[in-house]
């Protein structure tokens, strides 16, 4: 697909003074030159996006990875937290029971005939 219009711009070159022959060859080598440029223009923003899109993709796993330290390392500490609180909840259930227990027999000591 062409860039420019050679056949126009031949025209303006004649217009301009160029030979019919120079400005023709001219004409066709800006639109050579343009199109390469566009490719060259289209490679290297390719190249360029494909970079900053690699770059970017590091950023964010980096970034991933650092949040799913830092959650890992709270939920750890939350295990301990957890298995703290259940052990101090064992501890004092188990201090209910044996209060009971002890009351228990303390009252079956004080009144032994009234089972």
């Amino acid at each position: 697909m062409p860039i420019t219009d050679a056949l126009k711009t031949a025209a303006e070159l004649k217009l301009a003074g160029f030979p019919e022959n120079q400005a023709t060859v001219l004409a066709e080598k800006f639109e050579e030159t343009a199109a390469a440029v566009s490719e060259d223009l289209k490679s290297f923003i390719s190249r360029e996006l494909d970079r900053k899109l690699t770059e970017l993709r590091g950023e964010l796993i980096g970034k991933l990875n650092e949040q799913r330290g830092e959650l890992t390392g709270k939920l750890s500490e939350l295990r301990v937290e957890l298995h703290s609180s259940l052990r101090d909840q064992t501890f004092k259930l188990m201090a209910i029971l044996i209060a009971a227990l002890s009351l228990a027999v303390a009252i079956i000591k004080l009144f032994p005939n009234a089972h």
